[in-house]
């Protein structure tokens, strides 16, 4: 009977024991498990965010990217007939057997400035400011069938003062610009010289801080601040390269410059500049006053 006893309590004691170690083990148990929950909230809260700031920087770069390439569209197609042809002047085309009538259709319209050989106006590059370019540009398409639309349009390129945010809380975003278009594809060759300006323009970029335009001179061979400097032929782009400068979420600056070329001409660069200026040079007549300068 005593042995039984012995055995009853021993048994006892080891089922105490075992009981208390399951416990502890439950109490570290549970430790463990809000420390493992505690950092997989705290992981999925820093990807939560991390993804909302790179969605942030994606969705700036690709406003940029969308600009740039809505600049590119319209100044890959800028047209002009000195692409193809020589300016009219009395006395070198009858040479070459090309009629010299005059008709003076476009004399008195702001938006070309002379005809080309074969009378065909030739549209003006207007470059007032260094953020501003307006050109001329066959990029049009019409979205409705048998509208008064014509493929060519007048493009102006410019920054207009940002309406004031009450929710922007950084003021590096603020007192900036908008990067705008305003697009004109209504009867392009009327005698109409009213501005874009006065044109709705959309916006392609919000807080910007800077546009610059610089232009290819194909004579110095290097591109230029102004389009003043194209000596000779400053009717005629064959490149331009954009420089723009915008401030994200962050208020980090951010900088980038692109280059864009046109699809014209067939002919060399170097050949069509050499032969305006031997036209200019033969007839000893001096270029308007008004090229790229809106006077």
């Amino acid at each position: 009977m005593q042995n039984h006893k012995s055995l009853y309590s021993f048994f006892w004691q080891q089922k105490k024991s075992i009981i208390g170690m399951s416990l502890i083990e439950i109490l570290i148990a549970i430790t463990l498990l809000a420390f493992i929950g505690l950092g997989t909230i705290t992981m999925m809260d820093n990807s939560f965010q991390i993804k909302e700031s790179v969605l942030k920087e994606d969705n700036e770069s690709l406003q940029v990217e969308a600009a740039m390439s809505r600049f590119e569209k319209d100044f890959s197609q800028i047209y002009s007939p000195l692409f193809y042809s020589r300016k009219k002047v009395a006395g070198i085309n009858t040479k070459l057997g090309i009629s010299q009538v005059d008709e003076r259709k476009y004399s008195g319209n702001r938006r070309f400035v002379f005809e080309d050989q074969y009378g065909h106006p030739v549209p003006r590059i207007f470059n007032p400011d260094a953020k501003t370019i307006e050109f001329f540009t066959s990029s049009n398409r019409r979205k409705m069938e048998n509208i008064k639309q014509s493929d060519y349009a007048w493009a102006r390129y410019t920054l207009v003062p940002s309406a004031p945010d009450p929710k922007e809380t950084n003021p590096k975003r603020t007192g900036l610009y908008d990067f705008v278009r305003a697009y004109s594809a209504d009867n392009p060759y009327s005698d109409d010289d009213r501005d874009l300006e006065d044109i709705k323009h959309f916006k392609l970029l919000t807080h910007v801080s800077k546009l610059k335009f610089y232009f290819w001179d194909p004579v110095k061979l290097k591109f230029v601040e102004s389009l003043r400097e194209v000596q000779g032929m400053a009717h005629l782009l064959w490149a331009i390269q954009v420089e723009l400068t915008w401030i994200d979420s962050a208020g980090i600056s951010n900088t980038t410059k692109r280059t864009f070329r046109s699809i014209w001409p067939k002919q060399e660069i170097e050949d069509l500049a050499r032969m305006q200026a031997e036209v200019d040079r033969a007839s000893g007549v001096a270029p308007p006053p008004d090229i790229g300068s809106g006077q």
